[in-house]
């Protein structure tokens, strides 16, 4: 026996010893022994049996001792009744491991027969669904699959396993049990975690080497990257979803998180840079079609109004045409954009028209109906606009004219759906 046991034992004993020193007769001390025993059968969870057996063999050297022999009798049948009770209580005890220890064996038998039939057991595992973005791990399917689904079947006996020697750690039944439960546990163990382990080093040195030749793509190019980017954030969602199905190592699981996160900044940085660069050329195409115009071509709505009534003889190619030219020299017209914005819904409006003409009658009848509702809701803003009174004589004859003109065109399109509704009576 170890010296720290041996010490522990003897500082119980001195404790029960010294409260029972602190009586003097052998009745008092007699009383409090039994005392005692009655209370360690009565501990809510599971009886100190060591504590029982303990004042029990105090009880048996006090009952030597001279006592009363009415006393005596009443202590002894109190002693005896705490004897029966603590047999009673042992065989209780005693059923409940033995029920509990067949229950863990039946545990036992399933997963040795689980084992026996892995081979079967295995086939019960389904695929994982890659995803095509992924083109690199797409192209390992079986690979991947074949790594994963048979880890998905060690993790289960392995959770199992380690579920089921905690239950027998904590099991109330005999020593000798509890180490042929734990060689039989071993064994089962053999058979699956030197396996799980080699199947993780392994999954994951190919998951390690996919991710770093996706990274080089990225991370070791010189100058812009070819691969569109969406694409690329695809795949990199991709792989971040698969690092956390498959079981994989710690070390492959932050390695794969850092490369993907420079990935993905790097990516990022780009394309903000070639935003950038088109916003850029854009604007520097707006200005130079802005320096080719007049300078400050002076506003005549007489002219623009001539401008758009000439616009109903041509082709939808060179209305088109126009409408593009009429807007890049409204940017150098001084007035309110407003105003501009308003000119381009009556041009658009013009080719709208022309487009119907193309269309079969019942096509025609449907964007006739959506374009008088667009009609009737910028006739309310213009009559809102012509009534404001900070408005300039000049604007409020643009407005009214504007007005006037989408009435005209609202009176065809009512027209038209008038005949075609007379047509179908």
């Amino acid at each position: 026996m170890c010296p720290e046991v041996s010490q522990h034992k003897e500082m119980i004993k001195t404790k029960f010893q010294e409260e029972l020193d602190k009586f003097v007769t052998s009745e008092e001390k007699l009383h409090f022994t039994i005392e005692t025993m009655r209370l360690s059968l009565s501990q809510e969870k599971r009886p100190d049996f060591k504590q029982f057996w303990e004042t029990k063999h105090a009880c048996i050297t006090l009952f030597k001792e001279k006592l009363n022999p009415i006393v005596r009798e009443k202590l002894w049948r109190e002693y005896s009744e705490l004897i029966r009770e603590e047999n009673k209580v042992q065989k209780i005890l005693e059923e409940e491991s033995s029920f509990l220890l067949e229950q863990i064996k039946l545990v036992f038998e399933v997963l040795e027969n689980e084992l026996t039939f892995y081979d079967q057991q295995l086939a019960k595992i389904n695929d994982i669904q890659f995803s095509k973005n992924c083109f690199g791990i797409y192209k390992k399917t079986a690979i991947y699959n074949d790594m994963q689904r048979e880890l998905t079947l060690l993790n289960s006996f392995a959770a199992r396993i380690n579920s089921l020697k905690k239950e027998i750690e904590k099991a109330s039944i005999r020593y000798k049990h509890k180490n042929e439960l734990f060689t039989r546990l071993s064994s089962l163990g053999d058979k699956v975690f030197p396996k799980r382990k080699e199947l993780i080093k392994k999954i994951s040195l190919e998951f390690e080497g996919d991710v770093k030749e996706f990274s080089d793509k990225i991370l070791k190019v010189t100058g812009p990257i070819k691969i569109p980017y969406y694409a690329l954030k695809e795949e990199i969602k991709e792989l971040q979803y698969l690092a956390k199905i498959f079981t994989i190592n710690t070390q492959t699981f932050n390695f794969v998180r850092e490369m993907l996160s420079e990935c993905w900044e790097k990516i990022k940085i780009e394309e903000k840079e070639v935003k950038k660069k088109k916003q850029e050329e854009i604007t520097v195409e707006k200005q130079e079609k802005i320096k080719a115009l007049p300078k400050l071509e002076p506003f005549s709505w007489d002219k623009i109004k001539r401008e758009i009534s000439l616009m109903e003889q041509e082709s939808v190619e060179e209305l088109i045409k126009q409408i593009e030219h009429l807007k890049i020299r409204m940017m150098n017209m001084a007035v309110d954009e407003e105003i501009k914005m308003n000119i381009v819904d009556l041009c658009l409006d013009v080719l709208e028209q022309k487009e119907e003409e193309k269309l079969t009658k019942e096509l025609a009848f449907e964007k006739k109906i959506h374009r008088r509702d667009v009609i009737k809701k910028r006739m309310e803003q213009y009559k809102k606009i012509a009534a404001s009174s900070g408005l300039n004589f000049e604007k409020a004859i643009i407005y009214q004219d504007m007005l006037d003109k989408e009435k005209n065109s609202l009176m065809k399109i009512d027209l038209f759906l008038e005949e075609m509704e007379n047509a179908e009576k």
